[in-house]
């Protein structure tokens, strides 16, 4: 069999075997297979060939090559009255390719997807290189080449959309993104990848990809993104049943990589894995090293598909405080509601299906104990898996002990084997070298942090040595050995940088390190040197992408070590509090702006320090510093529905004397969090005292700060004066200078006053210029509220287009944000809309996600999705439904004095008295959760 392949250089295989040909030979059969009916003339193969001009010597020069060609491939090319072809029996790579993909297009028509798929992937294995490499320059072959990119570019396409069709989302989605990033213009590759995100449960993405289209193709083109895309990110956006089902997206969870491989505790896990059901806690107990943390987060992973909310791991070993206890399992359990102790924080985790694995327990066990007694007296619809040195002590809890590798099972030269190999590949196991790992393993105990520690000594030192020098260390424990071992290993200064290191509380960067930690004047590249030297000696582990910032984390064992005694000098106490302080500044600095969302990622990881220096300054007495730090991160914690912690911090520092400066800070960071927390009366009290003291001291800022604050507590209690405070602030914010920003929220929330009481036309005016104003200082997550309430007063009006089309561009940005309350907000209205237009399923499971996204507690915002629900009930001929969710949000506006104008439209259209009962939260959201519920399971049958 002949073969001729024409993707990349020119090749012939006869029966398999390569034929070795010169670059003319390669040219010449190229040009005879850019036509394979018809022969070519003796006179135009010359004029091909030579196409600079044919030498005297072509002709006898052309039958040279093809009798060399024949001789070692006969019949490749025949003979024929008008000139030369390629035979009939040989098979051209090109041809194959193209009668692939037409069969490939002939299965995606009759809906045979496994072989569109299979003759897609076959087509696309030919193609090794740019087609007729040999001629690609010749214009005769232009017409040939461009057919077969295109032919290429529809293989691409036909196998995308037979994945789709078959739901094969997963595998689409990888594919999708290859092909965008080698063809970033194609508008078709973007929307399979948008369709496949969303089709997956990832419609953030799917809006980030639209996006990332919209910029591309901006800069390249000049040009908006086609209808077609357009069309698609509305149609996402409403949930458009067309776009087809999608599948559940995959359980959320924190748990952190683990790049090393599991080994030695397959009993244990499949221990904890059975025990763990909802209702039980399960508490892994042993000593420092010996891998509960590792046990936990391999358990909770097994886990995943038993807890619908989430697997949510809280890391406790720099928490210190019962404050701080709640604060880091509130966040790390996505908790939104205000909680005013452990105790309200355990009753509320319990009414989610969710795993909460607890780490490093016995760093404050106590507050960790009644956390846990309040979450299982709630009768939990989750679980809790716990690490501690001790049990917990709660009733029903079950425990399991795990201590060092048992010598019999092997388990600790498993593990230092793998370890040592994950370091050097070329390591191998015999006999001897079994016996000496099986001798250094029990000289640490077979504590598995130890051995973590000393197999990254094996490599270089070899085992004899290794543990020739490690008999020489006399310590109370395995593991202390190990680690007294391998300090001893390292420079001096490289010690006490690890001593200092123990200073932190949770990960950290090399700035961090080198502000914190290395000697005044120290060179940097000696600080990172340093650092790279410990992680090498496991001594720190390195945390993130190796791409962005990357973090190092001192183990709870390790940070005990050696922080043990009176080595770590008082001075990078001082200036770890210094640095967490400057930076609690820069980030108040970055709030509300376009660096908001990277600088609130870095307190995520940092949190614990921050509050690890509030701590310290709170023992020294600085009060300034404490409230310096909680002012600097009242966003943060507002960002991060932690602002009960927050105003326990400032709460007390304003309890104390400060100067000047930091009192007006603190108190309208207090004000505002008072406020976020629904503590109205509180937020006035500070409000009202910092403009009293603006008024005095005639600093019109202050005065203008306070009164925004003010006007904020007008959105949801009766405050007469509510409106012209924030009139004022606004002409005051219009004389300062830099206050775009502030004068844009005076404006977006004047606006949604006035489009809540009915005036539209006023209201519109303020909201956009709102717009304007929050777009300008790039402030999108306000942006995404100001245009939700321009869709509302549309809504309003009865412009149902222009409704939709704002609260989609409101959901966009929210998501592209990550704002919960504003997407919320676009979510309301998108549910007006759909019941507008008749789409009651759509309409049901819009309003399912808002309702979710707000805490439950405030009952102002709850109202806001409980308002569209009532129409929707009426809607689907529940009038009486609809009656008693308007008379419970009457009872809530009453008491909050906020009555919108939507509650009115929809008491009228009612027709039927609705008077205000008791507030009876949870027998209103039953049988609202019912109704949604109902309308979902019609729209999954008719799916």
């Amino acid at each position: 069999m002949i073969t001729l392949s024409l993707f990349g250089p020119t090749t012939v295989t006869v029966d398999g075997v390569a034929v070795a040909l010169s670059p003319a030979r390669r040219r010449l059969l190229a040009l005879l297979a850019l036509d394979r009916s018809r022969p070519v003339d003796t006179d135009v193969l010359i004029e091909r060939m030579w196409p600079d001009g044919p030498p005297a010597t072509a002709r006898t020069a052309l039958h040279v090559h093809l009798s060399k060609i024949r001789r070692s491939a006969p019949g490749l090319i025949e003979t024929a009255a008008a000139g030369y072809r390629l035979g009939d029996d040989v098979s051209v790579d090109v041809e194959t390719f193209e009668t692939l993909v037409g069969e490939a297009a002939k299965a995606v028509a009759a809906s045979k997807w496994d072989r569109a798929i299979e003759r897609c992937r076959s087509a696309l294995e030919l193609w090794r290189g740019d087609p007729f490499a040999e001629i690609a320059s010749d214009t005769e072959a232009l017409p040939a080449i461009t057919r077969l990119v295109e032919r290429r570019l529809e293989a691409y396409k036909l196998e995308l959309h037979a994945l789709l069709a078959s739901g094969r989302n997963d595998a689409a989605i990888p594919y999708a993104a290859e092909l965008v990033e080698r063809y970033p213009l194609s508008e078709r590759f973007r929307e399979s990848l948008m369709l496949a995100l969303y089709r997956s449960g990832r419609q953030a993405e799917a809006m980030r990809a639209y996006q990332e289209a919209r910029r591309v193709l901006g800069e390249e083109l000049g040009l908006e993104p086609g209808i077609e895309l357009r069309d698609l990110e509305e149609r996402i956006l409403l949930h458009d049943p067309s776009l087809g089902v999608r599948s559940a997206p995959p359980i959320p969870h924190n748990l952190p990589d683990t790049p090393t491989s599991f080994i030695g505790r397959d009993s244990d896990l499949a221990g904890v894995v059975d025990d763990v059901v909802a209702g039980t806690v399960v508490t892994i107990v042993g000593g420092p090293g010996v891998g509960k943390t590792r046990l936990a987060v391999e358990a909770a992973r097994e886990l995943l598909d038993r807890f619908p909310g989430g697997v949510w791991m809280a890391e406790l070993g720099g928490a210190s405080s019962p404050l701080s206890v709640a604060a880091t399992i509130a966040r790390a359990t996505r908790t939104t509601d205000p909680v005013d102790s452990l105790e309200s924080l355990g009753s509320l985790v319990a009414q989610r299906p969710v795993l909460v694995v607890l780490d490093e327990c016995e760093a404050a066990l106590g507050d960790v104990r009644r956390f846990v007694e309040a979450f299982r007296a709630a009768g939990p619809r989750g679980a809790i898996v716990a690490t501690s040195r001790e049990p917990l002590g709660v009733g029903g809890e079950t425990v399991l002990r795990i201590g060092p590798f048992d010598r019999a099972t092997n388990a600790a030269v498993r593990m230092i084997v793998d370890r040592i190999r994950a370091i050097d590949r070329s390591f191998s196991l015999d006999d001897d070298a079994a016996a000496a790992l099986n001798d250094l393993t029990t000289r640490v105990d077979g504590v598995p942090l130890a051995l973590e520690v000393v197999a990254r000594w094996v490599p270089v030192l070899g085992i004899a040595e290794t543990l020739r020098l490690l008999a020489s260390v006399e310590a109370p424990t395995g593991l202390e050995t190990a680690l007294d071992w391998s300090l001893g290993m390292l420079h001096p200064s490289d010690r006490d940088l690890l001593v200092a290191l123990s200073v932190f509380a949770g990960p950290f960067t090399l700035g961090r390190v080198q502000a914190v930690c290395a000697p005044e004047g120290a060179d940097e590249l000696a600080t990172a040197g340093a650092v790279t030297r410990l992680v090498e000696a496991s001594l720190l582990t390195a945390e993130g992408h190796r791409s962005a910032t990357v973090r190092y984390r001192m183990l709870g064992p390790v940070r005990e070590f050696a922080g043990a005694g009176s080595g770590r000098p008082a001075e990078v106490a001082r200036r770890h509090g210094t640095a967490y302080r400057e930076a609690a500044a820069t980030v108040a600095t970055a709030a509300r702006t376009d660096r908001q969302a990277e600088m609130f990622a870095a307190v995520d990881a940092e949190i614990a320090d921050y509050r690890l220096a509030m701590a310290s300054f709170r023992d020294e007495g600085d009060w300034d510093s404490v409230a310096s730090i909680a002012a600097g991160l009242a966003r943060y914690w507002y960002a991060r529905f932690l602002g009960w912690e927050g105003k326990v911090w400032l709460d007390e520092a304003l309890g104390h004397a400060l100067s000047p400066a930091v009192t007006a800070a603190a108190r309208n960071a207090a004000g505002f969090l008072a406020w976020a927390v629904h503590d109205y009366d509180t937020a006035d009290r500070h409000y009202r005292a910092t403009l009293q003291d603006g008024r005095a001291s005639g600093d019109d800022r202050v005065v203008a700060d306070a009164l925004y604050g003010l006007g904020l507590i007008h959105q949801k209690r009766r405050f007469e004066d509510g409106a012209a405070m924030l009139e004022e602030a606004a002409e005051l914010y219009r004389l300062l200078p830099g206050t775009d920003l502030e004068l844009g929220q005076c404006l977006l929330y004047r606006g949604l006053d006035e489009v809540g009481a009915g005036h539209t036309d006023d209201g519109s005016a303020m909201l956009t210029e709102a717009v304007d104003l929050l777009a300008g200082v790039g402030h999108l997550r306000q942006v995404s509220k100001a245009v939700r309430w321009l869709a509302h007063a549309a809504w309003l009006d009865g412009d149902v287009v222009a409704a939709g089309r704002r609260a989609a561009r409101a959901e966009r940005i929210a998501r592209d944000t990550g704002d919960q309350p504003a997407l919320a907000g676009a979510l309301i209205e998108r549910g007006f809309v759909e019941i507008t237009g008749d789409d009651l399923a759509s309409a049901a499971a819009t309003l399912r996600e808002a309702l979710d996204l707000i805490p439950s507690d405030d009952l102002v915002d709850v109202c806001q999705v409980l308002t569209p629900i009532a129409w929707l009930a009426e809607a689907a001929g529940d009038v009486d439904l609809a009656s008693r969710v308007l008379g419970f949000v009457d009872g809530v506006y009453d008491e909050a004095g906020w009555l919108p104008a939507t509650e009115r439209a929809a008491v009228a259209r009612l027709g039927v008295p609705v008077e205000a009962g008791p507030i009876d939260r949870p027998g209103v959201i039953g049988e609202v959760d019912d109704l949604l519920a109902s309308l979902g399971e019609a729209a999954t049958s008719r799916t």
